[in-house]
């Protein structure tokens, strides 16, 4: 991976970059400017290819001087839809243009940011039910052992409460790409959540870690009925974009109970 691991600065990335036939543009989002070498937080950048590629691959991640970058791959022909094709598109309508071979790409850019709106699914049904079941079940799985494996315990809940921010972020449609936006939303029109989260990473006592995170499960889901009760059947789906009728569901409970 020599190619790669050569460049000293995102700088001198992308001016290789720029010698590349095939790639028609060079744009970034995100805070971080290419000029801007300082240790912490990443660089996001998406090149515009000239051609398609037929390959499962949407990207690559890398280093640059310690620095994690995550540069897109995004063909011409994507420039050219009515509607954003996915949230990873929709970053587009935000991006900076660094280099361009024609006019092509501003022309288009300036008609993503009119046409293209940030493409923000509402959460799942599927996606929701397995939330619901998930962060209740790491509750259920610890909270009478705590102390048995702290180390295990400790790992659990705080991947747990990620699953709840992305949970939190996915149905309020918030920008799936915008963590701290989401925060500092929350933070505004939903103070109580906010404290909820900002005490979970300040406190260390297993015993209110785990209350915090009863409190969250019910506030995240209240729109969906709080927390997974002790009396609720939850169904997990084959796939989170599946669809079940009452019938579906009426069906495996006469089959089971």
């Amino acid at each position: 991976m020599k190619q790669i691991l050569d460049f000293d600065t995102l700088e001198a990335f992308i001016n290789h970059l720029k010698t590349k036939k095939d790639i028609i543009g060079i744009v970034q989002y995100g805070s971080r400017d290419y000029t801007n070498m300082s240790p912490g937080g990443d660089y996001d950048l998406n090149i515009i290819i000239d051609k398609n590629i037929e390959t499962q691959i949407a990207g690559l991640h890398l280093h640059i001087n310690s620095i994690p970058v995550d540069c897109g791959i995004i063909s011409v022909t994507d420039l050219y839809y009515e509607e954003s094709p996915s949230d990873f598109h929709s970053l587009l309508a935000r991006s900076k243009i660094l280099f361009e071979r024609n006019d092509l790409l501003s022309t288009q850019i300036n008609k993503i940011k009119e046409k293209w709106k940030l493409n923000i699914k509402p959460i799942q049904e599927g996606e929701l039910s397995f939330n619901r079941f998930i962060t209740q079940h790491v509750v259920d799985k610890f909270q009478n052992r705590l102390y048995e494996n702290e180390v295990y315990t400790r790992i659990f809940l705080s991947d747990n409460i990620f699953t709840l921010l992305e949970a939190y972020m996915k149905i309020n449609e918030l920008d799936p790409y915008n963590y701290k936006n989401a925060l500092e939303i929350m933070k505004k029109e939903d103070n109580d959540t906010y404290i909820l989260f900002e005490e979970y990473t300040k406190n260390h006592d297993l015993n209110r870690l785990i209350s915090i995170t009863k409190e969250l499960n019910n506030k995240v889901f209240s729109k969906h009925g709080g927390s997974w009760k002790n009396d609720e059947v939850i169904f997990h789906y084959k796939n989170s974009s599946d669809v079940l009728s009452e019938q579906d569901k009426q069906q495996i409970v006469n089959l089971v109970f």
